[in-house]
């Protein structure tokens, strides 16, 4: 349990600060003048606060969750998996206006994947396994 607590919190602690950091950015440099703010890239990045914090959560009140609890993290993970899915595919397929707009936002991007995908196994195991 402790591995999959220090991954929830440095997985979570990522996604809020890369969310600060490019709310920011977007807010107030160049990025916002090359097309990045739009809608679709704004709610990518609540799924990412949301996804940060009930990671977060889960870090600092793990013996508060109880079994059927662990669905709310497993449910955030299933969609930060898919939000971070398709950053990676709008990369490789080289979009106009893509979310990640630089390799280091793809490494960074598919870092968070792994640490994902990891605490999302854990999720539905620890939810539906007996």
């Amino acid at each position: 349990m402790g591995v999959i607590r220090s991954i929830a919190c440095v997985v979570g602690l990522t996604l809020v600060g890369e969310t600060t950091a490019l709310s920011l950015s977007a807010r107030y440099s160049l990025v916002s003048q090359q097309g990045w703010n739009c809608p679709s890239h704004i709610a990518m990045l609540v799924t990412d606060m949301i996804l940060g914090l009930c990671l977060l959560g889960f870090y600092f009140f793990t013996g508060w969750f109880s079994r059927t609890a662990l669905t709310i993290p497993l449910f955030c993970c299933l969609v930060g998996l898919l939000t971070h899915i398709y950053r990676d595919i709008q990369y490789v397929r080289s979009a106009s206006a893509c979310f990640c707009f630089n390799k280091s936002l793809f490494f960074v991007n598919n870092a968070k994947l792994a640490g994902i995908l990891w605490l999302a196994g854990y999720f539905i195991a620890a939810t539906f396994v007996k």
